[in-house]
């Protein structure tokens, strides 16, 4: 800050002698902090409203589970879910935007499978779009390596936006996504290529400039019915620059755009390149009508009677979620309401298979209780549960002793996976078999 000022008078002072300075700078410091005031409440009220959401979210797809509801409660069920998630990634636009603002948002890079970038993000918008009867082509280029080094999270994030906008201003004709690799002969390093097309409204030139601009929206008469809240854009852009890419719009009103993103990337020795077959398995994934895409499977819950999870919150309503999602699993559920309730039960000696612990409880935090835990010799797993999402806060559960961090509202899959890996993985191939009898499961 002392340099930016100390450039800020020399400027003046070549160019002006009628400018206050003391001003100038008193009026950029006020600027500064009410910016600063803006995302610090952005970021705390993203992190509020999500623990009711969780809630909602919890609650419906615990009911709509239930096989033997009628189609109508099934299908108002659905709407609240569906409404209950376009909500939540509005509230995740702010959480984002207000970090970004507040220069807290970190680019992670870290080794990641291309295949299964692709796979996971056509398949969630294909799948999230199929009530509209469009053509969907998808292509990539064979030598595009295998593995890459970057953030795959942010990636998914970019690529998610340019392709959830392509379905949803496009009413009928086509989309498509190409993914290719620029070679420019930098050691370890390519440039990976997005490109997203459509047959859309498109833009003038005019609503092109303002387009990564925050909250803005176009046409909003005739796309009134259309969810959002104008951020997606503007986050691409600030995700695409914090990774040194690049973001490209080319667009003609009532025939489309064309969406160019050129993000650097880092190589892993020995990861091969994509090759010729799975390109062409890529450039198989297409669809022509709507009613041939297929939904996603229900997750498989394994029967785990054998397994014991203690669920620590001070909310009734997360206490109630959490036991009901766990209930398909057979597992022995405890709860507790704070950290001290959790230490005595370990100084007499109880256990459990995992500890869910919130991290805002009250009279003592669950990265102080969990710290406290394992001076006490508890070496079970630890699972942060929480809705405090902020950036780098899973590394900072991971750094206290933690061994895993589940964002809420809880992801079902992720839910899933942790209780497979910490539970059923942990225990001898007869019980987990005698359990899967016992249900009748394969």
């Amino acid at each position: 800050m002392n340099s930016f000022i100390q450039k800020v008078r020399k400027f003046i002072n070549r160019h002006t002698h009628s400018v206050d300075i003391t001003e100038l700078i008193a009026a950029k410091e006020q600027a500064i902090r009410a910016n600063n005031a803006k995302s610090s409440f952005l970021a705390r009220i993203s992190h509020e409203i999500r623990t009711p959401m969780s809630a909602i979210l919890g609650i419906t797809e615990i009911q709509l589970q239930d096989e033997t509801l009628s189609s109508d409660m099934q299908e108002s069920l659905g709407k609240i879910y569906n409404a209950g998630y376009v909500l939540l990634s509005i509230i995740n636009d702010i959480l984002d935007l207000s970090k970004i603002e507040a220069g807290r948002l970190e680019i992670t890079p870290a080794g990641y499978d291309v295949t299964s970038l692709i796979n996971d993000i056509v398949h969630l918008n294909v799948i999230g779009y199929d009530h509209k009867l469009l053509e969907f082509g998808l292509q990539a280029d064979e030598s595009i390596p295998k593995t890459l080094l970057g953030d795959e999270l942010r990636i998914k994030q970019i690529l998610n936006n340019l392709l959830s906008n392509a379905f949803k201003y496009t009413e009928r004709g086509s989309i498509s996504l190409s993914v290719s690799a620029e070679y420019a002969g930098q050691e370890n390093q390519i440039t990976l290529v997005f490109r997203v097309s459509d047959t859309g409204q498109g833009m003038t030139a005019e609503q092109t400039e303002k387009l990564f601009d925050e909250y803005n929206r176009f046409n909003t008469e005739a796309n009134c019915a259309i969810e959002g809240t104008g951020l997606g854009m503007s986050i691409t852009k600030q995700l695409v620059q914090l990774m040194n890419g690049e973001v490209v719009v080319e667009s003609i009103p009532g025939k489309g755009s064309v969406f160019t993103v050129r993000l650097p990337q880092g190589t892993v020795a020995g990861s091969g390149l994509l090759g010729k077959e799975a390109a062409e398995n890529f450039s198989r994934f297409y669809l022509g009508k709507a009613s041939q895409i297929k939904k996603a499977p229900r997750i498989i819950r394994e029967y785990m009677p054998y397994g014991k999870v203690l669920i620590v919150d001070d909310m009734e309503i997360n206490l109630d979620v959490t036991e009901r999602l766990l209930v398909p699993y057979g597992l022995k559920v405890e709860t507790a309401t704070n950290g001290f309730e959790v230490i005595n039960k370990i100084k007499n000696g109880v256990t459990w298979d995992i500890i869910f612990m919130d991290h805002f409880i009250p009279k003592m935090n669950g990265i102080e209780t969990t710290k406290i835990i394992r001076k006490l010799g508890y070496t079970q797993p630890i699972v942060a549960l929480t809705a405090n999402v902020l950036t780098g806060q899973a590394e900072m559960f991971l750094a206290n002793g933690f061994d895993e961090f589940i964002p809420k509202p809880i992801d079902t899959r992720q839910l899933n996976a942790v209780l497979n890996r910490l539970i059923r993985d942990r225990y001898p191939a007869e019980t987990v078999e005698a359990a899967r009898k016992h249900t009748g499961s394969t």
